[in-house]
């Protein structure tokens, strides 16, 4: 057992050790078992315990097992604890710094499939294998991506940021407020990093006009559980008292281990009366508290077609989404689609910061029959939705932006462009 962190100045970049655990008693064992002064059998023993000092090291903040090493994260830096052909021991290890990029907090550090990833002053890292001697190499994740995004956030910011690893979607989700945030706990911005795209998604939880509820922390739940078993036996068969009185007996148990669905958990605190409560990104409605708008977007790169020299312009483009309508609600005078979706499209041309006109880009081709005797089926023939619409403009270069309506949902499966390009200038 590895224990750091102590807060005194002349130990900040200590990292004591227990001997080799037997019992629970051997967890605070973290010296030698023979005495150090004695004439005889003064020996360091491999199973002893002891201390690790590491000069450098400014005020450790975690301690992270990886592969064959003990990683220690201090605010200046990173440094590995190895053993002898991958074998920790009292009497033989070594120590070297594997990276000057310290953690800024040690609520942003996590670990996904095994990997530890952490916010330091200077972006967001994580430790590679060098091909070369094999062990951990630190890697910055943000410098290439979306530093400029990063930098943004203020020192103040970070230092309050909080991190959850989904294990079945394979997402990383940092948690922080916005600047200048007033409320105690108060998470408005997640920073998500999909590990299967390898891509970074920004979050905004919108507040609400007055009283809003808010996020304060977040869990990952991987759907097992316990559940209740309830046994109801009833007072009377009908005729003649079964049991004692006419009251029901209500007889309640719990089961064993039951599957659920995963779902990444917040905890709420009511703006109302301040009590805590759990919520989910899950509602259809896709309004943040169930009446606060918010905006979901994608934005494409600079397309330049093949050189950076002509003008080009796109007259078509199509645009494929996925249909997203469950059924109807009747309202009294209408029926209604449940889950309707909208996605909005513009461009702009030649880096231009201001995009174009939005177009409708979800648009159903065929008319829909409601049937009003079954109102949880949406009669389309097709499970994708195909529009082609115009782009005007030219120049050389394009950028696309979809964008979301307020209240309703989109896929967006990919897109194809006609484009044209003016061999003369």
């Amino acid at each position: 057992m590895f224990y750091a962190g102590i807060a005194a100045s002349e130990h900040t970049g200590t990292v004591l050790f227990s001997k080799v655990v037997d019992n629970n008693n051997d967890l605070g064992k973290c010296y030698q078992q023979n005495d150090p002064t004695a004439e005889y059998f003064a020996d360091l023993l491999a199973t002893d315990g002891g201390y690790i000092s590491i000069p450098d090291a400014i005020n450790i903040q975690r301690l992270y097992a990886y592969q064959s090493s003990l990683f220690v994260f201090a605010e200046n830096g990173v440094w590995a604890i190895t053993g002898v052909d991958g074998v920790f021991s009292a009497s033989s290890y070594g120590i070297n710094r594997v990276s000057s990029v310290g953690i800024l907090n040690p609520e942003s550090f996590v670990e996904a499939e095994g990997i530890p990833f952490w916010w330091s002053r200077f972006g967001i890292h994580t430790l590679t294998t060098d091909p070369t001697s094999g062990q951990g190499k630190e890697q910055n994740l943000t410098i290439s991506t979306i530093q400029t995004r990063w930098d943004s956030i203020t020192t103040e910011q970070k230092s309050k940021v909080t991190a959850i690893y989904d294990s079945i979607s394979k997402k990383i989700y940092w948690a922080y407020p916005n600047a200048g945030e007033t409320v105690a706990s108060k998470l408005n911005n997640f920073l998500i990093l999909d590990l299967s795209l390898q891509a970074f998604v920004p979050w905004t939880i919108s507040d609400q006009a007055s009283s809003t509820d808010s996020a304060v922390g977040l869990a990952f739940y991987s759907g097992f559980g316990a559940d209740f078993n309830v046994d109801v036996r009833s007072g009377t068969d009908g005729v003649n008292d079964v049991l004692a009185g006419t009251d029901d007996v209500v007889s309640t148990s719990i089961s064993g281990f039951t599957t659920g669905d995963p779902a990444l958990v917040l905890l709420i605190r009511k703006g109302s009366d301040s009590k805590i409560t759990m919520g989910s990104f899950s509602s259809t409605t896709f309004l943040d508290w169930g009446d606060t708008n918010y905006t979901s977007y994608a934005e494409t790169g600079y397309d330049f077609v093949g050189d950076l020299i002509t003008k080009k312009n796109a007259p078509y483009i199509a645009i494929y989404t996925r249909l997203t309508e469950e059924g109807f609600n009747y309202t009294g005078s209408a029926y209604e689609s449940i889950r309707p979706s909208s996605l909005l499209v513009s461009a702009a041309w030649d880096f231009n910061d201001t995009f174009s006109a939005t177009q409708q880009a979800y648009r159903l081709k065929y008319p829909i029959v409601v049937n009003p005797s079954d109102l949880t089926s949406f009669p389309y023939p097709e499970d994708v939705i195909t529009t082609r619409l115009k782009i005007r403009g030219h120049g050389r270069s394009v950028r696309l932006k979809y964008s979301s309506e307020q209240g309703k949902d989109f896929i967006l499966l990919g897109w194809g462009i006609v484009q044209g390009r003016n061999t003369r200038f």
